[in-house]
């Protein structure tokens, strides 16, 4: 390791490359819970946005 790395850094770097899987299923995990985030952020959005112009088409 470098010796101008933080000790924490050099310990995450370490316990990364010990547990390749774990540390492999860790990051798919977080990547699969923001990729469900930011589909039901967008999902939620275009209801909300279609309600909406229902709403508003209705009475016009």
């Amino acid at each position: 390791m470098k010796s101008w790395m933080p000790f924490e850094w050099i310990a995450a770097l370490r316990f990364l490359q010990e547990g390749r899987m774990q540390s492999l299923l860790i990051i798919v995990g977080v990547g699969v819970g923001v990729a469900v985030i930011v589909f039901m952020s967008a999902l939620l959005s275009g209801l909300q946005a279609n309600l909406v112009r229902r709403t508003l088409s209705s009475h016009g």
